[in-house]
């Protein structure tokens, strides 16, 4: 009995890969297509990919998308890891209520958070821009930093900032 259940097991995972990864293997190979065609596969083609690198408008987009990917990234890490920490040396009341809030975005469909930004950034003014890009990425980014980063954190031996004292660091480098 076990051996079926496992030849099934393989077989809905494969099943299931296939459902998922056969359309991205369809469409890169439809990419190379040298004719508009997808449903004909007419010759293999670079044409597509050079129009695409000698459009300044999505070179322009492109652009955008890695620096706000990248600073998202950084700040994202940065207040994500320094809440984790706060997080660690806090009373316990403190610290579950705001884990608990850091959930909520987790929890809420990206959609819903992005809508309700955009409706915060157009009640207090803001101008929707590369600015409130930046602010809507890092709001979704830091709760995964801060979910990833603090059991590390908590996990630390309490005596490492006692050592680092010892060792001469000041209480703000430690």
């Amino acid at each position: 009995m076990q051996r079926k259940t496992s030849f099934f097991q393989r077989f809905y995972v494969a099943i299931c890969l296939v459902f998922f990864y056969l359309p991205i293997l369809v469409t890169m190979i439809f990419s190379f297509n040298s004719s508009k065609s997808l449903t004909r596969f007419t010759g293999f083609s670079m044409r597509w990919y050079t129009e695409l690198l000698h459009n300044t408008e999505v070179s322009k987009a492109v652009y955008v998308s890695v620096t706000i990917a990248i600073l998202a990234t950084v700040i994202s890490t940065v207040l994500g890891t320094i809440t984790a920490i706060g997080l660690s040396k806090s009373r316990k009341v403190l610290k579950e209520t705001l884990l608990n809030i850091n959930n909520l975005p987790i929890l809420n469909p990206d959609i819903v958070t992005a809508i309700g930004l955009m409706l915060l950034f157009s009640s207090l003014g803001f101008r929707k821009g590369y600015f409130t890009m930046l602010l809507a990425h890092i709001s979704f980014c830091t709760p995964y930093v801060i979910i990833s980063v603090y059991p590390k954190v908590r996990s630390l031996d309490p005596n490492l900032a006692n050592a680092a004292m010892d060792l001469g660091a000041t209480r703000s480098r430690r």
